[in-house]
């Protein structure tokens, strides 16, 4: 299942191909909606984001991105994704393919990772979750052991 931005949706056809299985996009994997922010790259707007993910990270549901989304709907939102998939795939693996704003904000919200604290989440970084019925588990956080023993991988190529 992958997010409906292309960049996320490109390395999900790559997994689905690869596991021969069917590739899903669905909104809810999409990144944060940082609202009037997203595309400025001035100081100022990278003081309200700074300020906003701490706020995030100190679980204030109603902190919101000026014009976009609260944490609140954030985490509901990845949450109730989730659980749908633990639902409908209650014995299968599935592999989940979204963005580290989104990932990295609730995740570790959602269960404890296996780090002292939150790292950002690099592109292609791999998290293992585990449900079970006590809810999620974490096994790996961040996970990029796939980057380092394909130097090519680092580079920037269209497609698999």
């Amino acid at each position: 299942m992958g997010s409906i931005y292309l960049r996320a949706r490109q390395t999900a056809e790559c997994i689905a191909d690869v596991a021969s299985a069917p590739m899903l996009v669905h909104e809810a994997l999409r990144e944060i909606d940082c609202g009037v922010l997203d595309g400025r790259a001035d100081d100022a707007a990278w003081a309200i984001q700074r300020e906003v993910l701490a706020r995030w990270c100190l679980g204030e549901r109603d902190a919101r991105f000026p014009g976009g989304e609260s944490y609140g709907e954030a985490c509901d939102r990845l949450a109730d994704f989730l659980a749908a998939v633990m639902r409908d795939h209650p014995c299968e693996g599935v592999a989940v393919v979204g963005h580290g704003g989104l990932f990295g904000s609730v995740v570790p919200r959602l269960c404890p990772i296996p780090v002292d604290r939150p790292t950002e989440l690099r592109n292609t970084s791999v998290t293992v979750l585990h449900h079970g019925g006590e809810g999620l588990s974490c096994e790996r956080w961040g996970c990029v052991e796939h980057l380092t023993s394909r130097p090519q991988a680092n580079r920037a190529a269209p497609g698999c």
